[in-house]
């Protein structure tokens, strides 16, 4: 039997595509969380397997977390695979001591060989010498595929050269691990002992991306501007360029990102640079609020992505672009094949981003307990990787919703909690929009909040943040009750729903809005100042 498939009994599910056959039903499509989960099911060969082993195995958590997402997540594979989800005759509950998968058949026999039992008889039969050159062969042709684990065993028996052990480096810190920052430090301390220039640039270009999760991130420009300039090495130019425009595309400077994005084109890119490349280009172009030229850029791609890392980054800045343009069922459909392939890879800090973005999908279609789980799943992966990043929009998307359920007591300590986070990373676009829930938490409780939101809306505009700037002005106008509404900085098309519903609030009708996040918080925060339940 082929170990890809999962037989039960009047069922068939594909492990690699997720789906599930039965001839009484059309094929269901699971989630690539729900297909991690009936996979570790099967692997227990129908013993009991507990909530805190799922959290572990199948949510990536290294340490103890409280959580009832499994509980969610059985009750939803349930209603896919079982005839009758109230009278399950595959997935069973035990009482005390988790869920147990019953009805496997021979697809998942532990008595196959495994992969990594495979790749260990190779790597003994080879020299460490020849295995070197065998695992950057394997890792040219076929990207990230080999599971983390898989290459580990590879690279275990390889002879230790700078390359393999960058590589290994990178693979822990994907993982979680945060050793593998050290490692790579000291691999960037011994190639400049030993002159080794081009490997000490290399080294610090991959500091720099793992700089992003720092608690207080470095200024990276001058040290990327400077590679890219000594780079003897055109791949390395290319990717330093590629990161560099990455930067100035965040910090709304659109014209040094193409100007670095033509200089990456120039270097004469790789395959897989060029998927990287233009994946960059689709980012500028979300950061301008051009999600059909992103799209454009990248549709190109869509019928050769892979199983690698690279395409996984690609798909979650197509689910990214798709949110842009308010289709949400289609960044939702992206985000999950970016999540699928994240888990599949074990790179679990892409997977917290990703867990993240899909709780603002659930929240923005109003399915605000599926949003909270998920929040919570984001916030308790990314506070254990430390990626100060995340859990700093977590927290406040952890706000929102709570503003969102009309919870104004519960959501004022998230925006503390993600004001405190994003200070302490100098990152000041969130900071902006802590503040501005706090000040909107201030008005529901019946507190001026007026200075707070003219300071916020002077900053945002001194900087170019326009959301920022918008939202305040619109507070400002629900305050003084609304004699703002005609200010021409409140129409723009990039907030749709934010007008409609000051409107709507000003007339005292249901609110316009479009499924939008802020639409749907003008709209709690409107109704609460009226004394009314929001929608």
């Amino acid at each position: 039997m082929d170990p890809r498939f999962l037989d039960l009994p009047g069922c068939r599910i594909d492990l690699h595509t997720g789906t599930t056959q039965r001839a009484d039903r059309p094929d269901v499509r699971l989630t690539s969380q729900e297909t991690q989960l009936l996979a570790r099911l099967a692997r227990a060969a129908g013993k009991p397997v507990s909530r805190e082993e799922l959290l572990k195995d199948v949510w990536g958590y290294h340490t103890q977390v409280v959580s009832r997402a499994p509980d969610v997540a059985i009750r939803r594979l349930r209603t896919k695979i079982e005839v009758d989800p109230s009278q399950p005759q595959h997935v069973h509950t035990i009482r005390g001591e988790g869920w147990a998968l019953h009805g496997v058949q021979e697809a998942m026999s532990p008595s196959e060989p495994s992969t990594d039992t495979q790749l260990l008889d190779l790597a003994r039969s080879h020299t460490p010498a020849a295995l070197t050159s065998l695992v950057l062969a394997i890792d040219d042709v076929v990207g990230d595929r080999l599971t983390s684990r898989a290459r580990q065993t590879l690279l275990a028996h390889a002879q230790p050269t700078f390359e393999v052990s960058r590589r290994r480096a990178l693979a822990a810190w994907f993982e979680g691990r945060l050793e593998g920052r050290a490692q790579l430090k000291r691999l960037q301390e011994r190639a400049a002992e030993e002159g080794r220039a081009e490997d000490h640039r290399r080294a610090t270009l991959e500091l720099v991306v793992m700089g992003r999760a720092e608690p207080t991130p470095a200024d990276p420009l001058d040290t990327l501007t400077r590679i890219a300039r000594d780079a003897t090495s055109a791949e390395l130019r290319c990717a330093t360029c590629i990161e560099l425009a990455r930067h100035h595309a965040d910090r709304g400077s659109a014209t040094q990102a193409r100007t670095w994005l033509d200089e990456a084109r120039a270097a004469h890119p790789t395959e897989a640079l060029r998927l990287q490349l233009d994946n960059t280009a689709g980012h500028l172009a979300m950061c301008a609020g051009d999600a059909a030229e992103g799209l454009r850029i990248l549709s190109a791609h869509l019928p050769r992505l892979g199983d690698d890392a690279a395409s996984a980054w690609v798909w979650q800045t197509i689910g990214s672009l798709r949110f842009l343009q308010a289709d949400l069922r289609g960044a939702h459909d992206a985000w999950e094949s970016a999540l699928f392939l994240a888990r599949r890879l074990e790179r679990w800090r892409q997977v917290a981003s990703v867990v993240s973005k899909l709780g603002i999908v659930h929240a923005e279609l109003g399915e605000l307990d599926a949003a909270q789980l998920t929040f919570e799943e984001a916030l308790g992966r990314s506070t254990d990787l430390q990626q100060h990043q995340t859990v700093a929009s977590t927290q406040l998307n952890l706000g929102l919703l709570a503003l969102m359920r009309g919870a104004t007591t519960e959501a004022r300590p998230w925006f503390e909690a993600g004001h405190h986070t994003a200070t302490a990373q100098a990152r000041h676009p969130p900071r902006r929009v802590a503040e501005l829930g706090l000040a909107i938490a201030d008005q529901l409780e019946g507190r001026a909040a007026a200075d707070a939101l003219q300071a916020i809306a002077s900053e945002a505009a001194a900087e170019d943040d326009h959301r920022a700037r918008v939202l305040a002005l619109g507070h400002l106008a629900i305050e003084r009750d609304v004699p703002e509404l005609r200010n021409p900085e409140l129409r723009d098309d990039r907030l749709e729903g934010v007008r409609p519903a000051l409107e709507a609030w000003q007339r005292n009708e249901p609110a316009p809005h479009r499924n939008t996040v802020a639409s749907r918080v003008w709209w709690a925060a409107a109704m609460a100042l009226r004394g009314s339940e929001p929608p």
